[in-house]
């Protein structure tokens, strides 16, 4: 396992405080699990770890788990092909498929039966490897720095592809140990992810479908895609409720830097959101600009409970955009 870092800040000052390598705190986590459920244990420990951090700036106890993730190579490793480069395990059985098509392609010249028949059974296994591979991360990104290889790559994938059916990957997720790594969490973000009342419904039908998708991701363990679109619907709800109260004011605050973080103290002074929700909207913003440089994973109470005050936010404040 690589090194697990977690992420701190300060609900008052909204410094960051501390990054602290929990990697020391997985003792006794039975590493068999699924990589999220490791992340989820840890987790819930780096947040009890908050309630004995300081903040250095204005000296209280007001500090809160930003996110907690694997830290990954730099690029400039993963340029060099590390084990752990983007698509790494992909490239290689594409590059091995692109082997056995040439050996397959000569060998069907020369008529030679049995080293073809060999080939043929190796690159079968290829393919039943690299089924494998995208069952456990479908849509990967592979990175090559060789055009003319990736070319070949991709022609071979061409091949390969049309012939993979979806009976081919169910097979392989009940029969390739990937039914309690994809289900398990599922079956339990589904006992979670209880009916969500709510007293107005927006005549907008944008914002009912930012929730059910948000939600959707949510119950899949996409908790940082759920977040964006989170923060997707406050952008639109805030700027628009400033845009009605003064136009060149809500320009304003999109020149900026930071305009995010500025949007949200804007609508805090203004009495649109409350001082929690401040705090919340900032932790969103904070793991939104992260997830695009490191592979975040906040914890899935978080990302619900995040959900769930959104929505109170936009159903107090909709009457406003009328």
């Amino acid at each position: 396992m690589n090194k697990i870092v977690a992420q701190y800040s300060c609900n008052r000052c909204n410094s960051r405080v501390k990054t602290i390598d929990f990697s020391s705190f997985g003792k006794g986590i039975d590493l068999s699990l699924p990589f999220e459920q490791i992340i989820e244990i840890m987790a819930r420990k780096a947040e009890a770890y908050a309630e004995d951090i300081v903040c250095p700036k204005c000296d209280e106890n007001r500090v809160y788990l930003v996110s907690i993730h694997e830290k990954r190579p730099h690029d400039a490793i993963a340029k060099k092909h590390s084990k752990r480069a983007p698509g790494a395990r992909v490239r290689e059985l594409l590059n091995d498929l692109v082997d056995k098509r040439e050996k397959i392609n000569s060998r069907a010249d020369l008529d030679e039966g049995q080293e073809l028949g060999r080939y043929l059974k190796e690159a079968e296994e290829i393919r039943k490897d690299l089924i494998n591979s995208i069952v456990g991360n479908p849509g990967q990104i592979v990175y090559f720095d060789d055009p003319d290889e990736m070319i070949e790559a991709e022609n071979a994938l061409n091949d390969l592809w049309p012939d993979i059916t979806s009976g081919e990957v169910f097979d392989e997720i009940f029969e390739g140990d990937w039914v309690v790594p994809i289900l398990g969490p599922y079956s339990d973000r589904v006992v979670t992810l209880r009916p969500l009342l709510v007293s107005k419904l927006p005549e907008n039908n944008q914002f009912h479908n930012f929730f059910q998708i948000a939600l959707d991701c949510w119950a899949w363990g996409q908790d940082v895609a759920s977040l964006i679109i989170c923060w997707s619907v406050i952008e639109i709800l805030l700027l628009e409720i400033i845009r009605k109260k003064d136009r060149n004011e809500a320009e304003d605050i999109k020149k900026k830097k930071s305009w995010m973080k500025t949007l949200v103290h804007k609508a805090s002074q203004l009495g649109i959101v409350t001082h929690d929700e401040k705090d919340l909207l900032l932790e969103i913003i904070d793991i939104r600009n992260n997830a695009a440089h490191e592979h975040i994973i906040p914890p899935k109470e978080f990302a619900l409970d995040a959900i769930k005050q959104t929505i109170a936010i936009v159903e107090r404040n909709y009457s406003r955009l009328r």
